[in-house]
């Protein structure tokens, strides 16, 4: 209220005066509304934005915990397969010992010897294989470029293949490709198998291993200019379709074989 008291010429006071009632009318942001709508405001964008920070935080943990399991599922694998083929030969070589001993005491030499020999074979491919399942250990992911070159160093250490076997790589890959270790492991014994295969039943010369890359999906071909022989062990598993067929399902894939013209593996599965 704004209040206003005179006095007269001989100096006498109004006491009452007058008042006068004024609204002073605040601006906008100082309103009793503004303020009520700006801390609910606040208010609001707090809880959203403790509420995005536990929902990131959530899924990394998710992410990380899906990495994880990934990465325990294949070592997993791995193991598996170091248990199904080295724990299998190592059984092997000890039976092998324990005959070696009988031979020994019946004086057959000459068995044991050939024996032995056998048995030196077999702990040669024990030891590949282990440091080939301890290479796959040792990947949580390998590129396509990367695992061809595991490959040459492989067949360049196999002396019985790189004399009897040409083996070229083509690669029709544009974009980068990532295999993780369960799939470099299991691809890796597929061609391993092709190319053991191709030795004792095609007698071809040269292998050829090409890979391609179609939307989400690898295809890999092992083909060789052999004869395949139509032998009763081949057809009924002795060629190891079984185990790369096996394979290919670990894979998620497929894994078939075209014998014209030589003898071609085709793997397919999605990365």
């Amino acid at each position: 209220h704004f209040r206003v008291k005179a006095a007269n010429s001989y100096g006498v006071w109004n006491e009452e005066g007058i008042q006068l009632a004024v609204n002073i009318t605040p601006p906008w942001w100082q309103t009793w509304w503004f303020r009520s709508l700006s801390g609910l405001t606040g208010l609001v964008l707090l809880v959203v934005g403790i509420r995005h920070i536990s929902q990131r935080r959530l899924r990394e943990q998710i992410r990380k915990m899906e990495v994880e399991n990934r990465l325990r599922n294949e070592r997993e694998r791995i193991s598996r397969d170091l248990h199904d083929h080295v724990g299998a030969q190592l059984a092997n070589i000890i039976s092998g010992l324990t005959l070696i001993e009988k031979y020994n005491e019946k004086k057959n030499t000459a068995r044991s010897a050939e024996l032995m020999n056998s048995l030196r074979g077999d702990a040669n491919v024990t030891i590949k294989q282990l440091r080939e399942t301890i290479w796959a250990l040792n990947q949580n992911s390998l590129d396509l470029e990367g695992f061809v070159d595991h490959l040459k160093k492989y067949f360049k250490s196999q002396s019985a293949l790189c004399d009897e076997l040409q083996v070229h790589y083509h690669q029709e890959v544009e974009d980068k490709v990532t295999l993780s270790s369960t799939q470099a492991l299991n691809v890796f014994r597929i061609i391993q198998e092709a190319a053991q295969n191709t030795l004792k039943y095609a007698g071809a010369e040269n292998l050829d291993i090409h890979f391609s890359r179609n939307n989400g999906s690898l295809k890999v071909c092992i083909k060789d200019d052999g004869t395949f022989k139509e032998n009763g062990q081949a057809l009924n598993g002795g060629y190891g379709l079984g185990n790369m067929r096996k394979r290919a399902e670990e894979l998620g894939g497929t894994l078939d074989m075209d014998k014209k013209n030589g003898t071609e593996i085709k793997l397919s599965f999605n990365l």
